[in-house]
């Protein structure tokens, strides 16, 4: 078995490895291929491809991402090789922390590299849209000012414990926020991955979070957030399933009662 680059001329092959639960991988593994601090990789045999992962560079911190082994071959150790390549390809000493979010299926292979479990996140759905119509626009968001992008950055920072400013820049001009003391003190980022919403309080958090669900029937959040949860749970949504956010190496603040939606399983 060979471990090689994922190229373009793979992308086809997603369509064939795509698990039915997960959102379509294909925009995401055209992001690796087209943005340097990707790395896509894939793991072969006489010429088909078995599995494939990817990895996400931040400043000093790690992300691996869509992982996903064939069917056909699962149980075989496919899942840990792929894992220790993509681990492998990633500067110990500049990025001192590697993160990913694993599905049950995954985590027994994680655990057997070393990675911990930080904490849960809890998917949640339902079936109608635009269900909190009365509460579209809360008085305290507000569209997002140019001059904010830079406490925008501080507060995704003060809150995950990377920083990933490249990231957030893709999309922080259609950013939602919301103010205490002359500050940024939450964001919904509706063209960012899943659309994050962060908060430095609750109240804030749950008004960004309530807009966000007047336009899209999903949501995602940690476990450790028992307000949003609540909150989820009391709207009438279902929770369908669940993912593990697991660390190798550094340990990092990472304050999850303060995301009342993640970005996605790719970045947290």
């Amino acid at each position: 078995m060979n471990i090689e680059t994922f190229s373009e001329a793979d992308l086809p092959v997603l369509n064939r490895l795509q698990p039915a639960d997960w959102g379509m991988m294909y925009p995401f593994y055209a992001y690796y291929l087209s943005h340097e601090n990707c790395t896509p990789l894939k793991l072969t045999q006489f010429e088909e491809t078995l599995a494939i992962g990817a990895v996400i560079r931040h400043e000093d911190s790690a992300w691996l991402a869509h992982i996903v082994v064939d069917e056909q071959y699962r149980n075989k150790g496919l899942g840990k090789q792929i894992t220790k390549a993509l681990i492998d390809l990633i500067d110990p000493v500049k990025y001192t922390s590697i993160y990913l979010m694993a599905t049950p299926l995954g985590l027994p292979v994680y655990k057997s590299l070393g990675f911990e479990v930080e904490s849960l996140q809890s998917f949640y759905r339902r079936d109608d849209l635009a269900w909190l119509s009365d509460n579209l626009l809360s008085q305290s968001i507000k569209p997002v000012q140019h001059h904010e992008y830079e406490q925008i950055l501080e507060l995704d920072k003060q809150i995950s414990g990377e920083k990933r400013a490249y990231r957030l820049l893709d999309g922080i001009e259609t950013a939602f926020v919301t103010h205490r003391h002359g500050r940024v003190s939450g964001f919904y980022l509706p063209n960012v991955l899943e659309g994050p919403v962060l908060a430095n309080n609750p109240e804030d958090g749950l008004d960004l979070l309530k807009y966000r669900l007047s336009q899209k029937n999903e949501a995602v959040v940690p476990d450790d957030n028992v307000l949003a949860n609540q909150f989820l749970a009391q709207s009438g949504m279902t929770k369908y399933r669940y993912a593990s956010r697991m660390r190798l190496g550094k340990h990092r603040p990472y304050q999850a009662d303060q995301v009342f939606n993640r970005y996605s399983g790719q970045i947290g």
